[in-house]
């Protein structure tokens, strides 16, 4: 991350003042720290463990968590884990989820951060997890994902669940779990355009391109005033180019796309852009105009695919020159 505590508490306090201009995130998990009263299982309120057929769990709140105490979940087998709360799913809502997790077992262990979709009597559905958490990497380990629940057919609770896969053990800390309405308008065909979701203290689904290559560049989520939520991308750099790009989209002939984003720099100018390809090789692009200033400023793409009729895929990207730092959040991609 781009600073070394990326604080829970200040991250949602800037999610909240953002928000307040429209309307204000529900809390949907009350004890994610760990550190409120127990039920007689010991464990919070409301929460229950479950275990795959064939696999065995064993939960338990600790003392040596990140901040506070911690859920430590031990697992055996394939599966298993807890289940943190039930919500009943509300029309209209997208939900965001984070905490962060540490891992301790063989190669084949990975801990899990996900939302469980439930049926009206309470049997599983369906699952949006984030991205796995394993040994290999040391220490706590930040996660977050984003999700939109009544787009899940049948589904009639969410759940904010911890789990263990392949046997061993995991903490779980600063667990939180929010929704707020979705924005009127047409859906953003990018993924993780607003950059809730991380993997690994980077924006889950983006690459990284620059030259020289042996120069180090930065490609992080960044709690540091997010335009909304809890991140924006942070790209910082002192390279001919550096290039942070997001999952491409199929290129359909006679579309016209449609690309837009909030940038700042605190340094240097960016810019964001229409990556061309077909498979996987870069056919050219279409750039807005360079942005500098350490206030959000809106910038607009429009796709121009008739200049490359060979193109079979077309990506949104944001791109800095020369020694440069800069902050990307709320990329829209739409088509008209």
């Amino acid at each position: 991350m781009d600073s070394h505590n990326l604080g829970m508490r200040s991250g949602f306090a800037a999610w909240l003042c953002a928000a307040l201009v429209a309307a204000a995130p529900v809390e949907l998990l009350p004890d994610g720290g760990f550190d409120g009263p127990l039920s007689d299982t010991g464990l919070p309120v409301g929460a229950g463990t479950f275990a795959a057929k064939d696999a065995s769990v064993k939960a338990s709140i600790v003392p040596d968590g990140r901040t506070g105490k911690a859920l430590l979940v031990e697992g055996q087998g394939a599966h298993a884990g807890v289940g943190l709360n039930r919500v009943p799913i509300q029309p209209r809502q997208q939900v965001a989820l984070r905490g962060w997790l540490k891992v301790e077992g063989s190669a084949g262990t990975r801990a899990v951060v996900k939302l469980d979709y439930l049926r009206a009597d309470g049997s599983w559905l369906a699952m949006s997890p984030a991205e796995p958490v394993t040994p290999k990497q040391i220490g706590w380990q930040l996660v977050a994902l984003t999700d939109v629940p009544d787009t899940v057919a049948e589904a009639a609770l969410v759940c904010a669940v911890v789990a263990v896969e392949g046997g061993g053990k995991a903490w779980f800390d600063d667990l939180e779990m929010v929704s707020h309405p979705l924005e009127p308008g047409l859906p953003n065909l990018l993924q993780n355009g607003d950059f809730e979701s991380v993997t690994a203290g980077q924006p889950r689904g983006f690459g990284l391109s620059w030259k020289p290559r042996e120069a180090p560049v930065v490609l992080a989520s960044s709690d540091q005033d997010p335009r909304n939520g809890w991140y924006c991308l942070r790209l910082a750099g002192n390279v001919n180019y550096a290039v942070a790009y997001g999952p491409a989209v199929l290129a359909v002939p006679g579309r016209h796309y449609v690309l837009k984003g909030f940038c700042r720099t605190s340094k240097g100018r960016c810019r964001i852009k229409f990556d061309y390809t077909r498979d996987g090789t870069f056919l050219g692009q279409t750039v807005s105009p360079p942005v500098s200033g350490m206030e959000w400023q809106e910038q607009t793409v429009r796709s121009e695919v008739e200049r490359f009729p060979e193109a079979t895929r077309i990506a949104a990207a944001v791109v800095i020159e020369g020694d440069a730092e800069a902050w990307l959040d709320d990329l829209m991609l739409t088509f008209e």
